[in-house]
C-alpha cells in the first residue's frame, strides 16, 4: 500500500516539485506516479481509468498530506530503478499533455492490448486516444509513443 512518505521519496529522488494548487499539478502527480509503477517502482498504488487516465484516490490524500508537510523519506524504494525512471522522466516531468499520453498509452496497452504486440496496436492506440482528447493530434500522440518504445516504457 502507498504511503506519504513512499510518494514523497519518489517525487524528490525524480527531482519533481509537486504541489496540490492546480488541476493540472493534480495530473501531474497521478500521472508521474502510474508511469513509475508501471516502470517497476513499487508505490502500492491500485489505478482505475478515470476522466480520461489512470487514476488513484489514494495517490491524492498521500500528496495532499505530503504537500508542505515534512514527510520521513521511505528507503524501501528502489534506488537503481528510480535513478533510470528519473533519467528518463524528467525531460517530460512538468509537460502534462506528455504525461497523460504516456500514462493513457500505457493503461490501454496494458487493459485492451497487453497480448498483442506494440508494432501491432501502435494505429490502434493513436486512434483510442484520439478519441478521447480531441486536441491531442495524431503526431503529437505518434510522438508520445515512439518515445515510450525508445524508453523501454511501452514493451512488446
Amino acid at each position: 500500500m502507498g504511503s506519504p512518505a513512499r510518494l514523497a521519496t519518489f517525487f524528490d529522488a525524480i527531482g519533481k516539485t509537486y504541489s496540490m494548487k492546480y488541476p493540472e499539478d493534480k495530473i501531474q502527480i497521478q500521472r508521474l506516479a502510474y508511469l513509475g509503477q508501471e516502470s517497476g517502482i513499487d508505490l502500492g498504488y491500485s489505478f482505475e481509468w478515470h476522466r480520461g487516465g489512470p487514476y488513484c484516490r489514494q495517490v491524492s490524500a498521500d500528496a495532499q498530506e505530503a504537500v508542505g508537510n515534512d514527510v520521513p523519506k521511505d528507503r524501501g524504494l528502489d534506488g537503481k530503478g528510480l535513478e533510470r525512471f528519473a533519467e528518463i522522466i524528467k525531460p517530460h516531468s512538468d509537460d502534462t499533455k506528455w504525461l497523460e499520453i504516456a500514462a493513457a498509452l500505457l493503461y490501454l496497452r496494458k487493459f485492451s492490448y497487453e497480448d498483442k504486440p506494440v508494432d501491432k496496436i501502435g494505429e490502434f492506440l493513436i486512434g483510442d486516444l484520439m478519441g478521447l482528447w480531441r486536441s491531442f493530434d495524431n503526431v503529437l500522440i505518434g510522438k508520445v509513443l515512439a518515445q515510450m518504445l525508445q524508453y523501454g516504457i511501452l514493451r512488446n
